[in-house]
Formats: C-alpha cells, structure tokens, sequence
C-alpha cells in the first residue's frame, strides 16, 4: 500500500508518517523509510519491545499522535 500511495500521490517517504497500531506496520513503515508512530503505548496489545523501540514515536490513540504530529509540524 505504501508503494501504491508513493505512485498515485507522488509521496516523499523521507518526510513521511507510517502510523499503526500493529508490529507489521511499523516494520513496513520502517522499511519504506518513513518515519513511524505507534499506537496503543508501549506495552499494549503484546507487541516487542524492539519494535516499540523502533517507532519514531508512540501515542495512546489516534487522536494523541494527530496531536504530536501538529505540534512536531510547527517546529
């Protein structure tokens, strides 16, 4: 999917968020070379310490990382 929205919308992956709140899409997001937010907090749903440490950030819901991505936007 992240390849298909680089080709229709012509996305810069460098300048990118992959959000999600499984291990598969912060792997994904992490291999396209976006930045990543995870979902859910650190130790919610069973997910690896690993992966958890690989997101560039984790927020509770999708509301707080709208929130942090606006306030990240504006430095």
């Amino acid at each position: 999917m992240i390849e298909e929205a680089v080709r229709e919308y012509g996305l810069n992956l460098e300048n990118s968020f992959a959000i999600g709140d499984n291990i598969s899409d912060i792997e994904a997001g992490c291999r396209a070379g976006c930045r990543t937010i995870l979902l859910g907090g650190e130790g919610s749903l069973g997910k690896k310490e690993e992966v958890a440490l690989m997101a560039g950030h984790i927020a509770t819901d999708l509301y707080e990382a709208v929130k942090w991505l606006v306030k990240f936007s504006r430095q």
